[in-house]
């Protein structure tokens, strides 16, 4: 990276109000480009340069330096799913067996219904006779000639 190298937002035209001892926070996030050949140890720091209310008084404030270490030298791979092509047909496989499962449970619905339709027949009540049972009374017997 170039040697005081400016990262970051340009806030003259629109300047940020923070009182004192407040804390500010940006709305986007500060991103740093690292050139592809860039490797080990490179130091950072950030720092605010802003004015004192309407006058025209600058102040400057920087923290203290920290350091990255950046590995490889090509642009970093980009992510990737982590799911792999065996992932997916066990997913299918599960589908699969949901599918069977349901038709099953279906089938053997339908089956007992069927029985239960076939067990229930009604039962046709027993034909009264024609000829007098011994037991009726003798005033419900037949007595004409």
């Amino acid at each position: 990276m170039p040697s005081e190298g400016f990262y970051g937002f340009n806030l003259s035209s629109t300047p940020v109000t923070v009182a004192s001892g407040s804390d500010y926070f940006f709305p986007q996030p500060i991103n740093v480009n690292i050139p592809s050949g860039v490797n080990g140890v490179q130091g950072y720091y950030v720092g605010v340069e802003g004015t004192v209310g309407a006058s025209s008084d600058t102040f400057s404030i920087n923290s203290a330096s920290a350091e990255i270490l950046v590995t490889g030298t090509g642009p970093t791979a980009t992510p990737s799913s982590s799911t792999n092509p065996n992932d997916q047909s066990s997913n299918l496989l599960l589908l699969y067996v949901a599918v069977i499962v349901v038709v099953v449970m279906v089938l053997l619905l339908i089956l007992v219904m069927v029985l239960r339709k076939k067990r229930k027949h009604p039962e046709k009540p027993a034909e009264t006779s024609a000829q007098p049972s011994s037991e009726q009374k003798p005033s419900e017997q037949d007595f004409s000639i």
